[in-house]
């Protein structure tokens, strides 16, 4: 039976708003260097890879995106299913959103049962690492998606060509469901920019080094699409 979410869409991220994310040691340290200095932290969302980095999850500047990813769309191998659950359920307490493969969703109910379902953001992601699906197929996933109850989408995928850039562009105005949309691979720095400027409402940067290949400093996508949305 289709299901809508049930909340607000007025609780949805911002276009162009910038995710940091945190995978490690050193990142968790550069994050304690921002918390506690005195300027702006250049990022609106903090998001904590949680099967890569050890627990309790830390406090955040930002809101916080908790993702506890499987090793088939880039988790950590090392995890047991067990692990993977213990984890998901430790972030759900303190994560004001959540990601969960849209493959894996129906795995873990509780994201969609969420006690704070009210304010709590329910992401669905998929990844492709080697290339980028039809269209139509990325449709479909989005309407698994929003069938399901999630508030938005996040795809990460390769694009081989400006046509497919243009493409996933395209998909960004047609959608019924908020998306976060990006790039990877060799077109993966100015796909983040162009998609964010385009409307993707949650765009990936990194705290210390990159997770994923094509992503761009944090801070420095934060100024990159704070200029252009000043220029427009």
């Amino acid at each position: 039976m289709s299901r809508k979410p049930e909340n607000s869409s007025q609780k949805i991220p911002s276009q162009g708003s910038v995710v940091a994310t945190a995978h490690s040691a050193a990142c968790l340290a550069r994050l304690k260097e921002l918390s506690s200095a005195k300027e702006s932290v250049p990022f609106d969302f903090l998001e904590l890879r949680a099967d890569f980095l050890p627990s309790p999850i830390p406090s955040a500047p930002r809101p916080l995106l908790a993702t506890v990813r499987h090793p088939s769309e880039g988790g950590n191998p090392a995890l047991t299913d067990q692990d993977r659950r213990e984890r998901v359920q430790g972030c759900l307490r303190l994560a004001d959103l959540f990601d969960v493969e849209l493959a894996r969703g129906e795995r873990h109910p509780e994201v969609l049962q969420h006690p704070r379902r009210a304010d709590f953001i329910a992401i669905a992601s998929f990844h492709d690492f080697e290339g980028m699906p039809a269209i139509d197929q990325l449709q479909e996933k989005i309407e698994q998606a929003r069938e399901r109850g999630f508030d938005l989408a996040k795809f990460a995928v390769t694009p081989k060509n400006h046509y497919q850039l243009a493409d996933l562009v395209e998909l960004l105005q047609t959608s019924p469901l908020p998306l976060a949309l990006m790039g990877m691979g060799p077109l993966g720095p100015i796909s983040r920019v162009v998609l964010g400027q385009a409307g993707s409402v949650l765009n990936y940067g990194y705290l210390n080094r990159p997770n994923a290949p094509g992503q761009l400093p944090a801070a420095e996508l934060h100024r990159l699409l704070a200029t252009l949305k000043r220029e427009t």
